[in-house]
């Protein structure tokens, strides 16, 4: 575990990144793949609105999230990253309703050769 403290200085221009030994340790590595981070939620109990953040190098930035019960789509809808293919960026979205129960969030894009689904999930609990 550490502590970081980032700034920037224009004086020469850069970027300091400090750390030292201390803080908290990180929960569990997010749910990844080669082109998605899901950093929130990270699974167990969620309630609505539900905060769905990470990153993403998706085609066109697009990220498909969907919620699925008993193995089924309940809710599909997307987000846009803010960068995409090759460079990391930040997804965020928040539904403001939906599903309760025992569902599984998968966050991803279908493959654009295959139509295979490549992505992450997490399983929630929301109450």
């Amino acid at each position: 575990a550490a502590e970081a403290r980032l700034w920037e200085s224009t004086v020469p221009a850069a970027v300091v990144l400090e750390l030292r030994p201390g803080g908290e340790p990180m929960p569990d590595p997010a749910p990844r793949n080669r082109s998605v981070v899901l950093l929130a939620p990270r699974g167990g109990e969620a309630s609505y609105p539900l905060e769905i953040g990470g990153y993403a190098r998706t085609f066109e930035a697009n990220v498909v999230l969907r919620l699925v019960q008993e193995g089924h789509a309940v809710r599909d809808t997307f987000a846009t990253a803010s960068d995409y293919v090759y460079m990391w960026g930040e997804v965020r979205l928040a539904l403001p309703a939906g599903p309760a129960g025992r569902l599984e969030l998968q966050a991803g894009q279908g493959n654009m050769e295959t139509g295979a689904w490549e992505g992450v999930s997490v399983p929630i609990e929301v109450r």
